[in-house]
C-alpha cells in the first residue's frame, strides 16, 4: 500500500514537468502566453523589457520543473528501495511434513 502511495505522489509530481522541448507546438504556444500573461501581470510593457521578462520567467519555470522532476524521481527510488528492503527482509516460512527417519521441508 505504501509503495502505492509513494509511485502516485511521484507521478503527480512528475506530471506536469514537461520541458519546453518535450512539449508539443500547441503547449509551447499556450506557454509562452503563460509566460507574457506573468509578466502583463508584473507591469511590464510592450517592448524589449517584455521580452526580458519573458526569458527570465521562463527560465525560472523551467528551474521549477527540474526541481519537481528530482523530486519525483527521489520519491520513486525511495519507493523502489523500501519495496527492496521489505523483500530482502520478509519472513522465511518453512514447513516439515514426514515421518519414520524421512522429512521433506519446503520454504517460501
Amino acid at each position: 500500500m505504501k509503495r502505492v502511495v509513494l509511485l502516485a505522489a511521484a507521478l503527480a509530481i512528475a506530471g506536469c514537468t514537461k520541458t519546453v522541448d518535450e512539449m508539443s507546438y500547441s503547449e509551447v504556444k499556450e506557454y509562452a502566453a503563460k509566460m507574457h500573461e506573468r509578466c502583463v501581470k508584473q507591469g511590464v510593457k510592450p517592448g524589449p523589457e517584455m521580452q526580458t521578462c519573458i526569458n527570465q520567467e521562463a527560465r525560472a519555470d523551467q528551474a521549477r520543473r527540474a526541481r519537481q522532476r528530482q523530486i519525483g524521481a527521489a520519491i520513486a527510488d525511495a519507493g523502489d528501495n523500501y519495496s527492496r528492503s521489505m523483500q530482502a527482509n520478509r519472513p522465511i516460512n518453512c514447513t516439515s511434513t514426514g515421518g519414520y527417519g524421512t522429512v521433506r521441508t519446503t520454504c517460501y
